[in-house]
């Protein structure tokens, strides 16, 4: 395994954990996440199953049309995010529950959430840093470009999906909340923050050792 390999491999787990945490954060406030992470909540209600099982069925699902017209877009990190994000938020969840933290003020649930923002805008920073492959979630997006032929950009094929996500999770019984409006506007700015002054300077630190 090649020396970049393996620092790109590394920079991808910590970004995945970085992202289940964060995932958590969102859980433990209540007060809305991410668009994938409420349509991923909305589907709990659905399935009666823990976040970590559904988080695999739905990725099950959505990584078909990924493989059929994507496939050059999967790898290593496709399937660690999969099957790991959601498992690695419900190790997290119960360590929590074993806190036995009954209920949180608003104001703590509004910090607790936005950290969670900025954890899961420092993972995705990672992970893309990494470039060993995309969600399906993510490349959704990108298939739709594809098959447009550029004729539905990246930014607008990106927007819609989460609005849908969003819909859908909120019918399906999850919580929109104040969570969900910061994550829509701070996630994008934090990633390219992240992406400059952290996470590629990681990865040229984590080449040099290995």
């Amino acid at each position: 395994m090649k020396s970049t390999t393996i620092s790109r491999f590394i920079l991808m787990i910590l970004g995945n954990i970085f992202i289940g945490f964060a995932v958590t954060l969102f859980r433990i406030a209540d007060i809305g996440a991410d668009p994938f992470t409420t349509f991923i909540l909305g589907g709990q209600f659905v399935t009666n199953l823990s976040y970590g099982v559904t988080t695999i069925v739905i990725n099950l699902i959505i990584i078909i049309p990924l493989i059929l017209f994507g496939r050059d877009l999967v790898s290593w990190g496709t399937f660690v995010n999969m099957f790991g994000i959601g498992l690695i938020s419900d190790g997290f969840i119960s360590i929590y529950h074993l806190m036995g933290i009954d209920s949180l003020s608003f104001l703590t649930q509004l910090i607790v959430a936005s950290i969670g923002v900025i954890v899961i805008a420092f993972g995705a920073s990672m992970y893309i840093t990494a470039n060993l492959g995309v969600s399906p979630y993510d490349g959704m997006g990108i298939i739709v470009e594809r098959l447009s032929e550029k004729r539905v950009k990246y930014a607008r094929a990106r927007i819609i999906q989460d609005v849908i996500a969003v819909v859908a999770g909120v019918i399906l019984g999850a919580t929109f909340g104040v969570a969900t409006l910061i994550s829509a506007f701070l996630t994008g700015p934090l990633i390219t923050f992240f992406n400059t002054r952290v996470s590629e300077r990681l990865f040229a630190r984590l080449e040099k050792v290995f």
